[in-house]
């Protein structure tokens, strides 16, 4: 059989054949369809922020393929992985699934930064096991960016479920950021989320 993540396959006779390529996944980012009716694909170089656009456009959720750690209590970590670019007079639906690991006392916490951007929407949950303490989930308005989001005080595996529905006046990015309150490592799990969608 043949492998069709390496190969190109055809199918029918000379008159009538649905030709399959063979695409990397950055090639399949950049999709498009031919005349023909095949499906065939150009490769290009693309930033993190735009991969991640081009596939919410098809559909998510983004996943965080590797776990990022942080220490520093002075400043956040800006994750390009979820970076979302948004057009001038669209808005869109952020939902986020966020998985945080923490100790010492570090004091897990997030931010969004909406800058040029109005909101709508705005609701959210947090949760905590092996601690009693529920992490504090903040609900963005317009307003100061970036904004607070969640924050925790107590060594746990947290989860924040989020949802921001977002119009961009002239247009930018949305970025998640992340960190802590004392200098411990705070985790933010791999398998975390994103699904983008564009509302109009």
């Amino acid at each position: 059989m043949a492998d069709l993540t390496t190969q190109n396959a055809k199918f029918g006779d000379s008159d009538n054949t649905l030709l399959l390529k063979a695409a990397t996944a950055l090639q399949e980012l950049a999709g498009t369809g031919d005349a023909g009716g095949a499906v065939q694909y150009t490769p290009q170089t693309r930033t993190a922020a735009e991969q991640l656009q081009a596939r919410t456009n098809i559909g998510g959720p983004i996943i965080k393929a590797g776990s990022g750690t942080t220490r520093s209590s002075t400043s956040f970590v800006t994750d390009s992985e979820f970076s979302v670019a948004v057009g001038a007079g669209e808005t869109w639906k952020l939902d986020y699934k966020l998985f945080f690991l923490e100790g010492n006392g570090a004091g897990a916490k997030a931010q969004l930064d909406y800058t040029g951007m109005t909101v709508s929407e705005a609701m959210g949950y947090g949760s905590s096991f092996g601690s009693s303490t529920t992490p504090t989930v903040e609900l963005v308005t317009d307003g100061t960016t970036p904004a607070p989001l969640f924050s925790a005080s107590d060594d746990s595996y947290h989860t924040l479920d989020y949802t921001v529905t977002l119009t961009a006046t002239i247009g930018g990015t949305v970025n998640l950021l992340w960190g802590c309150s004392a200098a411990f490592d705070v985790v933010l799990l791999s398998r975390s989320t994103v699904t983008a969608t564009r509302v109009s």
